[in-house]
């Protein structure tokens, strides 16, 4: 039988190899994304960045310390990192970036940039959509301010998805939208957002084609599917048809 003190033993070696585990790795990831948040200028930064143009990022990034600008210099040097791992539950056909789940992966300091920008630049388009759709809640009629704002998400969603598209499945998950999901599962009408849909679909169906991985592929196939099904509860088509 084993003893008290060897299962002890085991359980301090398990957290000790845990806190080994994200101690080896470095949270430059982090400090980027804390960075882009507090920076008004971060988007157009970031959208320089994944067609080409670093200047303006690293602008933008000034504020990090030493050591991490000497890291973004070296745009190839590889260090190891935290990432969040990509799951699909295929029985709600939702797929998830789940933060709680980590592994260590090996990046380059660009690929690092790509992903906080792809991320940082979804997560805006989603929070100015997430607004219109409040404030469609609290009044439908307040028709030209929630319009301006689902253009607003629409426009940054589709330059978004025009940049990362071709690039990893690593960068391009970040353009998956979970929302879909929750905005399938409402079964209401979003006529409204009709025009985010259209510009979400032309991003989760390539991009199902284009994907490797199979969580990630069958997540943007499903969300394509969904989208499909409230753009015709919304009559979208029908929308489009009139205007």
């Amino acid at each position: 039988m084993k003893s008290k003190g060897v299962g002890y033993l085991f359980q301090f070696v398990g957290i000790f190899g845990v806190l080994s585990f994200f101690g080896n790795c470095t949270n430059f990831p982090l400090r980027v994304r804390n960075t882009l948040m507090e920076n008004g200028n971060s988007i157009e930064a970031c959208l320089d960045y994944l067609s080409g143009k670093k200047t303006f990022l690293n602008t933008v990034l000034a504020s990090l310390s030493v050591e991490d600008q000497n890291l973004i210099q070296k745009g190839g040097q590889k260090i190891k990192v935290s990432v969040p791992t990509f799951s699909f539950n295929q029985y709600y056909g939702l797929g998830r970036i789940a933060y709680e789940f980590p592994e260590e992966k090996e990046l380059s300091v660009s690929e690092i940039l790509e992903w906080k920008c792809a991320e940082h630049l979804r997560s805006q388009s989603e929070g100015i959509f997430q607004d219109a759709e409040y404030m469609f809640i609290m009044n439908p009629n307040n028709i030209p301010v929630i319009y301006k704002r689902v253009k607003e998400a629409t426009d940054l969603y589709t330059k978004v998805g025009a940049l990362v598209l071709p690039k990893s499945d690593f960068v391009r998950r970040n353009l998956y939208l979970p929302m879909i999901f929750g905005m399938s599962r409402a079964n209401r009408s979003y006529i409204f957002a009709c025009d985010f849909l259209e510009a979400a679909d032309k991003v989760a169906l390539p991009a199902s084609l284009k994907t490797v991985d199979a969580n990630l592929k069958a997540a943007f196939l499903s969300s394509s599917y969904m989208i499909g099904d409230i753009q015709r509860r919304s009559l979208c088509k029908a929308q489009y048809k009139y205007n």
